[in-house]
């Protein structure tokens, strides 16, 4: 939940550390999906900038393009909430959208979110030191950071080292904690000690590490001379590769309609992690998939039963972008995660 403008309205936001820009759906949309959602409208906002230009990003499944707008972004609750100022959030850029983009048009109104934060990386050019922005996102303002801000979520990410990390809610369970965006330090409620991380390997536009080994049981998928990188993606659901190991993989493991055999699946094991070129003497770090963390469980409709499917598709990207693990919210409700962007690294424990 983040409030955004002067009087601040409050939105849902769905967290994508797979992507640097955050949108929002406007005021001004007709479809029945929007019915469903707050919209954001400049117009009601004293802080809001409409910047010159049209708002323009793309998905693997599409792109999406607005109004391109500047506002005040809180991610804290504040005692006046009639009149708050600009010093109590932060300014970014952000797409005001027209209409619910492609990507997510046939299902938008079904969705627990009214708009996306983008906390991925920035584009890079040559190297992580020279940032080549199409906004003024989150992380940007974190990598140039100033002492002297007087933005108070800033203020607090700038004591911290600009740390943020992610606690994903793991459902239906009992007595679950809800899912929480942690500005600052990693909060020790929410994780199993130890806290351990593994370093980006840029250049790259992802939250992404190297991954020297993937294997199922006694079976591996992603041998050195693959170079295969995993990406942490919160703005998927799913566990995705490329199509061709994805198939070899699936090939290994079957689970019926009705869940039953679950248990007998063996365990998805990854190596993740070592030397880059800006940390040579990082470690290696392993993790470990269960069939409970791989398989995913819907419920059936007018009934108490419940269905079962394997979360891990194939995906289509470029081969030039080589071979590409993608670790989405299944991965992310097991593993509590901390983004370092001064640092350029990822811590991972085991969630609370």
């Amino acid at each position: 939940m983040a409030s955004i403008g002067n009087p601040p309205r409050k939105y849902t936001l769905m967290v994508d550390t797979g992507s640097p820009d955050t949108w929002i759906m406007g005021g001004g949309c007709q479809s029945k999906a929007c019915s469903a959602h707050r919209l954001y409208d400049s117009k009601d906002s004293s802080t809001s900038i409409l910047l010159p230009g049209e708002f323009r990003m793309t998905y693997a499944s599409g792109e999406i393009k607005g109004r391109h707008i500047k506002d005040v972004f809180r991610f804290q609750e504040t005692t006046n909430h009639k009149r708050q100022t600009e010093d109590e959030g932060v300014r970014l850029t952000f797409g005001q959208l027209a209409a619910p983009p492609m990507p997510f048009q046939k299902k938008y109104r079904w969705y627990p979110f009214d708009g996306v934060l983008g906390l991925g990386l920035p584009e890079v050019e040559d190297t992580a030191k020279s940032p080549r922005l199409k906004s003024v996102t989150f992380i940007d303002k974190i990598l140039r950071k100033s002492a002297n801000t007087n933005e108070g979520d800033l203020q607090r990410l700038n004591k911290n080292g600009g740390e943020f990390s992610l606690y994903f809610s793991k459902g239906q369970q009992s007595k679950q904690l809800e899912s929480q965006l942690i500005i600052g330090p990693a909060d020790r409620q929410l994780y199993v000690a130890p806290l351990k991380y593994v370093y980006v390997d840029r250049p790259a536009s992802f939250w992404s590490t190297r991954m020297s080994s993937l294997s199922l049981g006694a079976k591996s998928f992603c041998r050195a001379k693959d170079v295969c990188q995993i990406v942490f993606d919160t703005g998927s659901t799913l566990i995705s590769g490329p199509e061709a190991m994805v198939d070899a993989l699936l090939s290994q493991i079957k689970v019926n309609a009705d869940c039953d055999g679950i248990n007998d699946l063996p365990t998805l094991e990854m190596t993740i992690g070592g030397p880059t070129s800006t940390a040579s003497t990082a470690h290696k770090l392993k993790i470990e998939l269960t069939p409970e963390d791989y398989v995913a469980r819907i419920p059936v409709k007018n009934s108490s039963a419940e269905a079962c499917f394997i979360g891990i598709v194939p995906h289509k990207l470029p081969a030039e972008m080589g071979s590409i693990w993608t670790l989405g919210s299944r991965f992310h409700q097991k593993y509590y995660t901390v983004f370092d962007p001064a640092r350029l690294r990822v811590g991972i424990a085991l969630a609370a």
